[in-house]
C-alpha cells in the first residue's frame, strides 16, 4: 500500500479511531444515551486493524483510544481480557459486564463473574461508563467505595440478589461525583438522585417513589415504568413537580402520569400503557398535560394505547399547536381520522378512503384503484390544519405480516414538507 505508507502516524491513528464500530443510534425512542461497548472480533476494529500489516498492528496496539471500550461478555479468556485492557493503558474505560449462566453453569463455560470480576473490579475506578447485567448480591460482591470517573451507569441486578439487597440501608454505589446518567433496575437503596441528568427507573412501590421523586431536581430526561398493580389498594399522592424534565418516557400503569408535573416537558414517549379502563388512560395523560401547562414538540405513541386515545389527546392545546414530529401506528392514525370525521362531519374529502383489515395492521393507502387521481395528500392537508407545525410523521407498526404482498411491515418514515405530500 504505497499511498498509505506515506500517511503520518498521527493521521493514521485518527483514521483507526474512526474505524471503530459506531454506538447504536436509537433516536428519541431510547431513554439512555448510546454508549459503545466493543465486542472483541477479528472482523471489526480494532482487532481487524491488527491483521493488515506489521505497521498497522504496531500502531493499533500502541493507541490506547482503540482499546478503552469493551463488552466483556464476548471475551473468551481472562488472558484476552487482560491484554485488551492493558492496551488501553491509563485511559478512562467503558465496560459492559454480564454475569452469565447463573442458574445452570456449563462445565466448559463457567460464570463470567467467577473468571473476570477480580480483574475487572480493579478497573472500576477508571470507568467512565459501566453496564452491569445480572449483578450479584452484595454478599457475593460489594461495589467499590469510589467511582471518580463514572458518568454513566446501567445496572440490572439478578433476581436472586434482589430480595437480599432490599434490606440494605448503606449505599451500594460509592462516591461517584461525576455520575449523570443512571439506569437502575434494583432494590431501594440510597442513590445520588440529585446530581442526575438522565434517569431510567422502575420503582418498587409507592412509598419508595414518594420518598424519592422530590429529589429529581436536575433530571432532564426521565423514564418511569410502573407495574400493573403498582397503585392497587392505595390512593394517589399529590403530584410532585420535576422541574427540569424536558423528555419523558413513560410505560406501564398510566395512573402514574398523575403523580408528576413537568412544566418544561417537550418530548413525550408513551410505551405499552396498561389500564383497566381506557378512559382512565386518556384522562391520566390529559391530567399530566393540563397540570404541567407544557408545549409538546415531539410525541411518540407505541403499542398499548386505547381506541379513543388519538383524538382526545392529539388535539389537546398542549400538543396540537406546537407538535413538529409524531410517531404513531397506522391503526391509531386511522382512528384519529375516523374520529375527526365523526366529531366534525365532512372534514375529510369524499374521495378519501380508510383501508382496514381484521387480521392485520391498518394501512393508510393511496387507493388510486378506488379513486383515480386521488391520494392521501388529502389526509396530509387535514394533518396540516390540525397540527400547523408538523414536519415529520413516522408510522410505527412494530413487526407484522402483510398477507397481500407477503412482506414484513416495519416503521415507515414520512417527512411532510413543501406541499406536505403524504405518502406511505
Amino acid at each position: 500500500m504505497p499511498g498509505i505508507s506515506a500517511v503520518p502516524n498521527e493521521i493514521l491513528e485518527e483514521i483507526f479511531w474512526r474505524c471503530l464500530p459506531s454506538p447504536p443510534d436509537r433516536g428519541l425512542a431510547s431513554e439512555f444515551p448510546s454508549i459503545l461497548y466493543i465486542d472483541p472480533s477479528s472482523a471489526t476494529a480494532p482487532l481487524l486493524l491488527c491483521q493488515i500489516c506489521r505497521r498497522w498492528r504496531e500502531l493499533a496496539t500502541s493507541s490506547p483510544c482503540l482499546w478503552a471500550s469493551l463488552n466483556t461478555v464476548s471475551a473468551r479468556t481472562s488472558e484476552q481480557l487482560e491484554l485488551w485492557l492493558s492496551r488501553a493503558r491509563h485511559r478512562n474505560l467503558s465496560l459492559r459486564i454480564e454475569r452469565r449462566y447463573l442458574y445452570h453453569p456449563h462445565p466448559h463455560y463457567p460464570s463470567s463473574s467467577a473468571l473476570y470480576l477480580p480483574l475487572l473490579v480493579t478497573k472500576f475506578s477508571r470507568c467512565q461508563a459501566l453496564a452491569l447485567k445480572n449483578w450479584p448480591a452484595p454478599s457475593d460482591f460489594a461495589m467499590p467505595a469510589s467511582f471518580p470517573q463514572l458518568e454513566s451507569l446501567w445496572v440490572q441486578m439478578s433476581n436472586d440478589a434482589l430480595e437480599e439487597a432490599r434490606s440494605i440501608s448503606r449505599p451500594l454505589l460509592g462516591h461517584a461525583p461525576r455520575l449523570r446518567c443512571l439506569h437502575w433496575d434494583g432494590p431501594d437503596v440510597p442513590l445520588p438522585w440529585g446530581q442526575l441528568l438522565y434517569l431510567s427507573w422502575r420503582p418498587a412501590n409507592m412509598d419508595i417513589f414518594s420518598r424519592t421523586v422530590h429529589q429529581f431536581t436536575s433530571i432532564t430526561t426521565l423514564q418511569l415504568d410502573f407495574s400493573w398493580r403498582f397503585f392497587e389498594g392505595i390512593s394517589l399522592p399529590e403530584p410532585c413537580v420535576v422541574p427540569q424534565v424536558a423528555t419523558l418516557f413513560f410505560g406501564g400503569n398510566a395512573a402514574g402520569l398523575r403523580t408528576i408535573i413537568t412544566p418544561l416537558l417537550r418530548h413525550l414517549v408513551l410505551q405499552k400503557l396498561t389500564v383497566e379502563d381506557d378512559t382512565e388512560q386518556d384522562l391520566a395523560i390529559i391530567h399530566l398535560l393540563e397540570r404541567s401547562c407544557c408545549a409538546i414538540v415531539t410525541l411518540e405513541i407505541y403499542e398499548g394505547c386505547s381506541p379513543s386515545f388519538p383524538c382526545l389527546v392529539l388535539l389537546h392545546d398542549c400538543i396540537a399547536p406546537s407538535l413538529t414530529r409524531l410517531v404513531i401506528s397506522s391503526h391509531d392514525l386511522n382512528d384519529f381520522f375516523s374520529s375527526i370525521e365523526t366529531m366534525v362531519p365532512d372534514t375529510l374529502p369524499m374521495n378519501v378512503r380508510l383501508l382496514r383489515a381484521v387480521d392485520r395492521c391498518f394501512h393508510i393507502d393511496r387507493l388510486d384503484f378506488c379513486a383515480p387521481g386521488t391520494s392521501t395528500s388529502a389526509l396530509a392537508r387535514v394533518l396540516a390544519r390540525c397540527f400547523p407545525c408538523l414536519v415529520q410523521l413516522d408510522l410505527d407498526d412494530g413487526f407484522c405480516w402483510d398477507d397481500d404482498d407477503e412482506s414484513d411491515v416495519f416503521e415507515t418514515s414520512v417527512v411532510i414538507g413543501g406541499e406536505r405530500t403524504f405518502m406511505v
